[in-house]
């Protein structure tokens, strides 16, 4: 019996095959939105574990968006402050969760609407181009599991040196570095 050729029922996903030796498995059709985590176990003929894999699975079935990124100076100082805003974000989905990302380093995340659709940023000391990414879930991803975002937008962010001090409106506000 050939395992590609499994029969699917109208109420079945059907999973790829993972090791490309496995058969592939049924997933529910009817799987509420959410992360799954899917675990793989492989033992021997006498019980003894061969090896253990992870998969996490996205299931999202609500109306898909683009998100984009604005800077505001569009050109900072070193030390000075850059407001960066996520946009195009309007209630869909109902509770994205955004994952801010520094140079490849996180800065901050929360819900965009608990404010994290928008970070001032004290730029590097350095002058540099720095890139900044928003990365967008649908929902909060599940606590210490790597799950790469489903949407991201991305601007660089130049960092001029200067002995001018920062602009004024920054003032005011606390910051991530």
């Amino acid at each position: 019996q050939s395992y590609r050729s499994a029969v699917l029922s109208p109420d079945m996903l059907a999973v790829g095959d993972i090791l490309d030796t496995l058969p592939p498995f049924m997933l529910p059709a009817d799987l509420s939105d959410g992360y799954y985590i899917i675990a793989l176990e492989a033992k021997d003929d006498a019980g003894s574990r061969l090896f253990t894999a992870r998969l996490v699975l996205l299931v999202y079935a609500g109306p898909s968006f683009i998100p984009s990124l604005s800077a505001h100076p569009g050109t900072v100082l070193t030390d000075g402050a850059v407001l960066l805003r996520l946009r195009d974000l309007a209630g869909e989905p109902a509770e994205p969760w955004v994952r801010w990302l520094v140079d490849g380093l996180p800065a901050a995340e929360g819900y965009a609407s608990d404010g994290m659709d928008r970070l001032v940023w004290r730029a590097s000391r350095l002058p540099d181009l720095h890139s900044v990414t928003a990365a967008v879930f649908p929902f909060k991803p599940p606590l210490g599991i790597d799950f790469p975002p489903p949407l991201s937008a991305r601007i660089d962010v130049p960092v001029k040196a200067s002995g001018l001090p920062g602009p004024a409106w920054d003032e005011d506000l606390r910051y991530l570095s």
